[in-house]
């Protein structure tokens, strides 16, 4: 049988009463869980920070309108993007490094060009 106490839902009868060892057991735990929380969180910063956005737009040399839908890839890889409403591109997720993108649209001449990202 479950009841509240104190606001927790617990299955231990006597937590509110007698039974103090048991309540600062489930504290104990509740706290070691937040501990354990806040560190997987604290080192896992490092390994997420490694990674960046390449982001640019993409517009018609000659008429300066953004060109929507234009592909761009980063080569050797499986990464890219479209461009949206406005020619805007984001690719996330991109290790440091150098890297050359392609970038495509129907009708238009193939535009390469090499990125440097820290």
């Amino acid at each position: 049988m479950s009841f509240y106490c104190n606001g927790y839902a617990t299955l231990i009868t006597d937590l509110c009463g007698e039974n103090q060892n048991m309540k600062l057991l489930f504290m104990t735990h509740k706290f070691l869980s937040l501990v354990a929380t806040l560190l997987l969180v604290l080192f896992s910063r490092p390994i997420m920070a490694q990674n960046g956005t390449i982001k640019g737009s993409i517009i018609d040399e000659i008429t300066k309108e953004p060109l929507i839908g234009a592909a761009v890839l980063i080569e050797g890889t499986t990464k890219g993007a479209s461009t949206d409403l406005d020619g805007n591109y984001e690719i996330q997720n991109v290790d440091a490094g150098t890297y050359t993108l392609r970038a495509s649209y129907v009708s238009y001449e193939t535009v390469i060009k090499k990125v440097f990202q820290l």
